[in-house]
């Protein structure tokens, strides 16, 4: 309603989810059915609308409202959000726990909880191998970890923001010898290439518009300096 959504879509929503029911087939026995009271419909084309509402209006207008957080100019950039995967942003752990807090008492009060089986801590800057307090999200502790994977990328723990690639370089070499075991006999090496331009290399190119790899860094940095930057 805050959205000025018309009354009469929200109206067939109202009706849609207070008469969803669902049933259990386990193998040739079907349940009684039971009426579902929470979530959204799984493969519904506005699920992914209304999900996005929710946690909008929960998470990320309480975090954002409340002033804690990672910032960059006017920009707010405390806490991302990709569907159902959260990553808070803060510039010390105290500001970190407040932020917990509040996803903690926004879980309690809308009775719904985070998977913090799933959840993990990494710090990034000059300290980042000191000892440090334990964060705490709803009642349980975070875990420190050295990489984190985040939308595929993987983020390390260092002094610097870096990123690891090691696994998407692995991904890589296993699609290219699946592909290349069943396909090298098959027919003539431009179907190989074509194959290689179409599964392989999409992957080893994920998230390359966002990172810069070290190689091509130094290479640019060396071009600055005078030095001549190498060819390949």
């Amino acid at each position: 309603m805050n959205r000025n959504i018309p009354c009469s879509f929200l109206d067939i929503l109202i009706c849609w989810y207070s008469k969803n029911y669902a049933f259990v087939r386990w193998g040739n026995s079907v349940s009684q059915q039971f009426q579902v009271l929470a979530s959204v419909k799984q493969g519904g084309v506005l699920s992914p609308i209304l999900f996005s509402v929710f946690l909008n209006s929960i998470i990320i207008c309480k975090i954002r409202t409340s002033g804690y957080g990672a910032c960059i100019g006017s920009h707010y950039f405390g806490c991302l959000l990709y569907a159902d995967d959260i990553m808070l942003v803060s510039h010390s752990v105290n500001v970190m726990q407040i932020i917990l807090d509040i996803c903690s008492e926004e879980a309690v009060s809308l009775d719904f909880t985070f998977n913090t089986k799933k959840s993990d801590a990494i710090r990034i800057g000059s300290r980042y191998k000191n000892d440090c307090v334990s964060l705490v999200l709803c009642g349980v502790q975070l875990q420190y970890v050295q990489q984190v994977k985040y939308l595929g990328v993987m983020l390390v723990s260092a002094r610097s923001f870096i990123h690891s690639i090691c696994h998407v370089k692995e991904k890589f070499y296993r699609c290219f010898n699946a592909m290349y075991c069943i396909s090298r006999n098959a027919g003539p090496k431009c179907v190989n290439v074509q194959l290689l331009k179409s599964l392989c290399i999409p992957i080893i190119l994920y998230s390359v518009e966002v990172f810069v790899p070290s190689v091509l860094r130094r290479c640019w940095l060396g071009g600055r300096k005078g030095i001549r930057p190498v060819k390949n």
